[in-house]
């Protein structure tokens, strides 16, 4: 049943309809609820770089993913929405984290590709030896 919604879902075409999908879904299961509250009140950058993770790394070696995602970590701190999340959820707990952008349609595509452009030349990437 859940993975019959969740393929549904995750099937509904463009991230924006994709999150319309999953937050609307009527469903009683505590993880699926626990999951759609999460997606609702979360990061709009983070619900594209979860995206766009997915859609990169399927052409991708397992050593290119790790590339990848140290240089997209880095970057996340650089950014500081990470930040805002520990800031409102652990330090301050107002449970109120002021994100960059208050809708997924409101990111800019270049802001997402900043995030997967990589800090380093690939000589020079702190794993550029992994799987050579």
């Amino acid at each position: 049943m859940l993975a019959t919604l969740i393929n549904k879902v995750i099937n509904a075409g463009e991230l924006s309809e994709i999150v319309d999908a999953i937050i609307s879904a009527e469903v009683e299961d505590k993880w699926f609820n626990k999951a759609q509250k999460s997606l609702k009140h979360g990061s709009a950058i983070s619900a594209h770089l979860v995206y766009q993770q997915l859609i990169r790394a399927e052409k991708l070696t397992l050593a290119q993913c790790f590339r990848m995602e140290l240089s997209l970590s880095v970057k996340c701190g650089q950014y500081g929405e990470f930040q805002e999340g520990v800031r409102a959820l652990l330090i301050d707990k107002d449970y109120q984290p002021k994100w960059r952008y208050s809708d997924i349609s409101n990111v800019e595509p270049q802001t997402i590709d900043w995030f997967f452009e990589s800090k380093w030349q690939d000589e020079e990437h702190p794993l550029a030896q992994l799987g050579a």
